[in-house]
């Protein structure tokens, strides 16, 4: 577990501090749902850090929870909170999450019906080559395709294409069932899901809502999508971001600990955090690697 140490000490404190209005929290309780899949930088480890301030917040503001980087949507799904907004462009990573909120039942039986087929790497790279004629399919493919390709990594190459390689022998024990699929569910039920940008999604952002904008991180693997996540694509961000405080919003951000990503966000609050990174080629490219929370308030995070 990823140590979430904060180094109040240095953080930069430059972001303006707001009242929360004296209200009494009228928010059903966090869902506590884990993701169905496994995702690169997924932040099932953070929950404990974030989750309980960015509950308390919208309980007193009544506002939205909106993420533009949706991935294995591990905060939202601890959240399970009604008006959530997520978005992301990789476009079958939605459709998995949009059907499995619509026919959870049909998902968990066509998963169940490919792990019955074999998990091996001939089998493995048979689905990878297949073309889902259903929409229940491909969701259970990409479910698939995710807990038995390597270490979880979704990747697309030029063409748009997924290429991951097959990840090795191993059980199928932690794959989703029909009760897990529809905790999901559950936890979505009044979420909007949708295909889009970045920017699309925080523009919508207005007073009393909360981000968490968890970006590709800064000159790490970002190839999620054919495009990539560029330079332009991360000044970008931080313009977006700082447009959205301005109307109100507030923001919790992850990302690299990088001058670059200092750079930007000079105008925002900089928490230094240890994080796991799994995916890698060499013992020294894995392990324990600094990042930051970048935060447009100073009181949105406990302890901050």
């Amino acid at each position: 577990m990823p140590s979430t140490d904060i180094d109040t000490e240095t953080a930069n404190n430059h972001a303006p501090q707001t009242e929360l209005p004296e209200t009494e929290p009228l928010l059903p309780p966090r869902a506590h749902c884990t993701p169905p899949i496994k995702w690169v930088g997924g932040k099932r480890w953070l929950i404990p850090t974030i989750a309980p301030s960015i509950y308390e917040r919208l309980g007193a503001t009544q506002g939205r929870y909106i993420e533009p980087f949706m991935g294995s949507a591990a905060v939202a799904l601890d959240l399970g909170l009604p008006g959530m907004v997520l978005s992301d462009v990789c476009k079958p990573l939605v459709a998995m999450y949009t059907t499995i909120r619509k026919s959870a039942e049909a998902v968990a039986w066509a998963l169940k019906t490919l792990v019955e087929k074999g998990t091996d790497k001939d089998r493995y790279l048979a689905v990878r080559a297949s073309e889902p004629t259903s929409v229940v399919f491909a969701a259970a493919r990409f479910i698939y395709l995710n807990k038995f390709g390597f270490n979880g990594l979704y990747r697309e190459n030029s063409k748009g294409k997924f290429n991951v390689p097959h990840g090795g022998d191993r059980s199928s024990a932690g794959i989703p069932g029909l009760d897990a699929l529809h905790a999901v569910a559950k936890a979505l039920k009044d979420t909007e899901i949708r295909v889009a940008d970045f920017r699309q999604t925080i523009l919508r952002a207005t007073a009393g809502d909360v981000l968490y904008v968890d970006s590709p991180y800064y000159e790490t693997f970002s190839d999620y999508t054919a495009g990539g996540f560029t330079d332009e694509d991360h000044l970008a961000l931080s313009l977006a971001l700082k447009e959205a405080h301005e109307r109100g919003a507030v923001f919790i951000a992850s990302n690299s600990d990088h001058e670059r990503v200092r750079e930007l966000y000079t105008w925002a609050t900089i928490v230094p955090v240890s994080e796991r990174h799994a995916v890698g080629a060499t013992a020294e490219r894995r392990g324990m690697k600094a990042a930051v929370l970048i935060l447009s308030d100073d009181t949105i995070l406990r302890g901050a």
